[in-house]
């Protein structure tokens, strides 16, 4: 199991963060929002700047992005940091703002550290862009792989700098903020979890299409409810998303499935909900090394996720091309929990049909 490591025995020291904040709540916002108290605890000044500020995007003649890149250059000399953190190389335009950054880093003497969260942009780009990015990285002071992102590098061709390692972006959450947060769902959540039993917990924070299937897998396990419904006719699932719920209740809705589905949609932590599920799914197209997944471990849910990159140890696991196996799966692990003298029986009905994005 990997650790976290690279914000100790950091004391005393001006610290600037690039990334991003919640809202929403995603996994490099919520591991930023966690190491910020870390660092502040060991008498560190500690300064946040949001590299998604609105006019970074505006796309007249880069007009937007140049004045993102002067607001961050003054932001910088302003604070004058001795470390700073920049957390989001998979933005757009990244060469420039690393470029930048460097150019900080030789005329204050700070020491440049990457953290790396996603860098599957690199499957897209040619070999002349990723020559041109590994020529930048060679001048970093400190390269942090979050979870599996280092794999992505070597099978992109590139060299990750000698001072590097590899971490787990799991921070453990404040229990005592537990309640407090509860207290911020809808009663309408509490209803439903009260007249449904087992229940099951899924969570997108984008709504990211690949090949018309969605990328967090919602769509198929909307298909899968038909065949655990079967087993257990009040089983429900809590579908988690930042926004587009409608779309999926209608999805639901379409193939007699809404009362058993509930999708919560806003800025909402995951990691209260835990401990009132029986199953937590990640059944994703393409991912990294997911905090949800980290944090349902963490509190003994178990996990069964897409077996399509590296897991942590403690997950079960699926292909994500084969739904009857995703389906035995979730039924082993009920049948385990509720019927233990029972041997699991799968039983398929015809699954809604496929959608598309236009859909």
């Amino acid at each position: 199991m990997l650790s976290h490591d690279y914000s100790k025995n950091v004391f005393n020291k001006r610290i600037a963060i690039l990334g991003i904040l919640p809202p929403p709540y995603g996994g490099i916002s919520v591991h930023i929002q966690r190491v910020i108290p870390i660092f502040k605890k060991q008498n560190n000044d500690v300064f946040f700047f949001s590299v998604v500020c609105w006019f970074r995007n505006i796309k007249l003649c880069y007009i937007g992005f140049v004045s993102y890149l002067l607001y961050l250059f003054f932001w910088l000399c302003i604070r004058w940091p001795k470390i700073v953190y920049f957390h989001t190389l998979f933005l757009s335009c990244r060469l420039t703002e690393l470029r930048l950054l460097l150019f900080f880093k030789k005329i204050s003497g700070a020491k440049l550290i990457l953290i790396d969260h996603n860098n599957r942009f690199l499957d897209l780009k040619s070999k002349k862009y990723k020559k041109k990015l590994n020529e930048l990285l060679q001048q970093v002071d400190q390269q942090v792989f979050m979870g599996n992102t280092k794999q992505y590098y070597l099978s992109s061709g590139l060299v990750p700098i000698k001072n590097s390692s590899c971490e787990s972006p799991f921070l453990p959450p404040d229990l005592m903020q537990g309640k407090k947060l509860l207290a911020y769902y809808p009663q309408e959540l509490f209803s439903f979890m009260s007249q449904h039993q087992p229940l099951l917990l899924v969570n997108a924070s984008q709504q990211t299409m690949i090949n018309g299937r969605h990328l967090y897998g919602f769509d198929l396990c909307i298909e899968a409810m038909p065949a655990l419904l079967k087993q257990f006719p009040k089983a429900g699932f809590i579908f988690v998303t930042s926004y587009r719920a409608d779309y999926w209740r209608s999805f639901a809705k379409k193939f007699g499935l809404r009362d058993h589905c509930f999708f919560l949609e806003g800025n909402y932590q995951l990691w209260p909900l835990f401990k009132k599920v029986d199953v937590f799914v990640r059944p994703n197209k393409a991912d990294v090394y997911p905090i949800s997944l980290l944090e349902a471990l963490f509190f003994k849910t178990p996990s069964i996720a897409s077996s399509v990159c590296q897991r942590p140890q403690g997950t079960i696991l699926f292909d994500i091309n084969n739904k009857k196996e995703f389906i035995e799966k979730i039924i082993t692990v009920l049948v385990k929990k509720y019927e233990p003298h029972k041997q699991p029986h799968y039983l398929y009905a015809q699954s809604p049909q496929r959608h598309s994005q236009g859909n």
